[in-house]
């Protein structure tokens, strides 16, 4: 499987309406990570996924076996290069409608208003209006597949020496 992952090019493909912005062009309060949405390639028996979530959330495997009965794990690095050759593995580009791939996206993306996709560029975004981003997922499964990420995980640091 090769699909063509220039993310300009698949949004021009599906007629999906976009700017290009760079981070420090909004003339405001800088864009949330809610509001970034970032891919990730999922595995289980059946074969491969991916899920669209918000940027400030991590994916949350045992919603998606709930609400759609797939067990997923996250995928390695390694299918990631097999399954999207020459792309970089971080940001994966969404790939909302490509046959080949079932695609879960986190409600809470439905709901806004603009949302912004990360380039290879870490300067660049492309900004989508919220009508237009739902039109490139038209046909994917949706649900609160994601959660909040825990304070406590992110500032847990194990000791370098054992007790």
């Amino acid at each position: 499987m090769e699909p063509d992952l220039d993310l300009d090019g698949i949004l021009r493909e599906n007629r999906i309406p976009f700017d290009t912005v760079g981070r420090d062009d909004l003339g405001g309060p800088p864009i949330g990570r809610g509001r970034i949405a970032k891919t990730l390639l999922l595995a289980d028996a059946r074969g491969y996924a991916v899920a669209v979530i918000p940027g400030n959330r991590q994916i949350d495997l045992l919603a998606i076996r709930r609400e759609f009965g797939r067990s997923f794990r996250l995928g390695r690095p390694d299918e990631t290069d097999r399954l999207f050759p020459g792309t970089p593995p971080n940001p994966l580009p969404p790939v909302g409608g490509d046959p080949r791939l079932e695609t879960f996206l986190d409600l809470s993306l439905v709901r806004l208003r603009d949302v912004f996709l990360e380039t290879r560029d870490p300067r660049r975004l492309i900004r989508i209006v919220g009508e237009s981003f739902r039109a490139l997922f038209y046909g994917a499964w949706c649900g609160p597949i994601s959660r909040a990420v825990s304070p406590q995980a992110r500032r847990f640091q194990p000791s370098a020496r054992a007790r």
